[in-house]
């Protein structure tokens, strides 16, 4: 879906009704969209990203390497 796509779809959204929005929820939630781990909805919302998970932890690695226990460079 285009980024355009993706406006024109929140508009629609935001002028529906309450009852036009249940009935929009009642539908995704029948999709098989992935669900959000309830325990963990911060990590759940990426688990169908991989690649940009890897990407956070080895950022996280390459600054712990680098900056170990948050210290300041040596000068």
């Amino acid at each position: 879906m285009t980024q355009l796509e993706w406006q024109q779809l929140e508009a629609l959204v935001l002028h529906m009704t309450p009852e036009e929005k249940v009935r929009l929820l009642a539908l995704v939630q029948a999709t098989d969209a992935p669900a959000v781990d309830a325990e963990d909805p911060i990590l759940g919302s990426i688990a169908d990203m991989p690649e940009l998970m890897d990407a956070i932890v080895e950022d996280a690695y390459f600054s712990r390497e680098n900056h170990p226990l948050g210290l300041p460079p040596e000068e």
